[in-house]
């Protein structure tokens, strides 16, 4: 059963057409990811599936409590109290502020969450640096701090979709960095059924979490089905992989 969908999708900027009638879905309980090389249109869409941004044309369909809603104009904080949680591929942190108080920002502004800051902090291993400035810690340590934020709006809300979009979680980390991250999302997934989609172009930890790949070039899916079959698509490897 279709979480999400969207049907058509197109966004221009100017002159540049990001993305160009996408139509793809997302089914519960589903991790899908995202490839396609920069520029490819993948942030775009995120960001419209997300309520960060608005199609020029196409609709967006989420399902919530059995009922379909048509969310395209709806914006980042009504998706949130829908249970729609994400991730950035610039970390979007308050830097001066602790960890925890990052994630007290987010159940704040939530006003009343079923999740609380301690069982986050415990659950991603951040207890020990729950009290430190986020800008005093490691880069794989502030992810799972922007992580722990986005499960705020994914976990917290009561009878919420319970869908988490992730861009780019394996940038800029060790491969045993990103291994850790794979088990611990799909730890997580399995803990709260979670729907999961998201952006990476580390293969190795798609390959660990996706049950799906899409693939784009040019503002359109070019390839979707499993990942190897797209991997091994000849439009893939030559688009992407530059074979």
């Amino acid at each position: 059963m279709h979480l999400l969908s969207c049907e058509g999708i197109t966004k221009r900027y100017g002159g540049v057409t990001a993305v160009d009638g996408v139509s793809l879905s997302v089914e519960e309980y589903e991790t899908l990811g995202i490839i396609g090389s920069n520029g490819a249109g993948k942030t775009t869409l995120f960001n419209i599936l997300t309520g960060f941004d608005r199609p020029d044309s196409g609709t967006v369909t989420l399902r919530l409590n059995e009922r379909e809603l048509q969310v395209q104009g709806f914006g980042a904080f009504t998706f949130a109290h829908m249970g729609v949680g994400r991730t950035f591929q610039n970390l979007r942190l308050f830097e001066e502020m602790t960890v925890y108080e990052n994630i007290r920002t987010a159940i704040l502004s939530m006003k009343r969450t079923e999740i609380a800051a301690e069982e986050l902090l415990k659950l991603l291993g951040l207890t020990e640096q729950a009290e430190m400035p986020v800008n005093k810690l490691p880069y794989g340590t502030r992810k799972k701090a922007e992580l722990a934020r986005a499960l705020v709006c994914t976990c917290g809300v009561k009878k919420g979709c319970r869908l988490l979009f992730l861009d780019e979680p394996a940038a800029g980390l060790t491969t045993a960095e990103a291994y850790e991250l794979a088990l611990l999302l799909l730890r997580l997934k399995k803990q709260y059924g979670l729907t999961m989609v998201l952006i990476e172009h580390n293969m190795a930890f798609l390959e660990d979490l996706c049950s799906t790949l899409c693939a784009m070039d040019e503002g359109k899916i070019i390839a979707a089905g499993k990942p190897q079959e797209v991997f091994s698509a000849a439009v893939v490897r030559s688009a992407i992989f530059g074979e």
